[in-house]
């Protein structure tokens, strides 16, 4: 039996030796080990910290009383077709939104929002096959909201083009809104 004590006390002292040896922490000999956490356990501490956070101004959230909240009802955007421009030839047709089609020559009104005949395709099929009647003109996202000004040559030239001409951003059809005046200088253009 002392035996038996004299092997355990020291292998367990070489172990802990060994342990210091390398940089591992030695471990003391009245902790406890700890309990693997729990769903339980968990519960129980969001819990607390709930009835904490609660217990301190409802956690910085206010509380709202029946009916304070006043709903304002939603602009109607009517349905896809009577937001879009509708470009047809040659047995198909796309969608393109109102406002990115920037001009539209005498010769080619028939089709731009004519009758949809044929196959409805996505605009990067359309474009390739309609080319000669076509053209696309790069708006920045800052042009399409209305904020910053298109330059002049380039709205020159694509009037004078004699093809339909759609703003695209990255490839893809946009609207365009028109130009923000800023307050202070609308009020002198109206003085004026």
């Amino acid at each position: 039996m002392k035996s038996t004590r004299h092997l355990i006390l020291s292998v367990s002292l070489a172990v802990t030796s060994t342990l210091a040896c390398i940089g591992a922490p030695a471990v003391p000999a009245d902790s406890q080990a700890r309990l693997r956490t729990t769903h339980a356990s968990l519960m129980e501490r969001r819990a607390a910290a709930l009835k904490k956070a609660s217990a301190n101004k409802n956690g910085g959230v206010k509380t709202v009383k029946p009916g304070e909240i006043k709903y304002e009802k939603r602009k109607e955007l009517g349905n896809l077709l009577d937001r879009s421009s509708i470009l047809c030839s040659g047995g198909y047709w796309t969608l393109v939104p109102k406002e990115a089609v920037l001009h539209v020559p005498a010769v080619y009104r028939s089709r731009v929002d004519g009758p949809r005949n044929g196959k409805l395709v996505p605009w990067s099929q359309f474009y390739p096959k309609n080319r000669g009647w076509l053209q696309t003109h790069s708006v920045s996202i800052s042009q399409a909201r209305g904020e910053a000004k298109m330059e002049p040559k380039a709205v020159d030239v694509y009037k004078t083009s004699g093809r339909v001409v759609v703003a695209v951003c990255q490839s893809g059809p946009i609207s365009v809104k028109p130009l923000k005046v800023p307050d202070a200088v609308a009020d002198t253009t109206e003085t004026k």
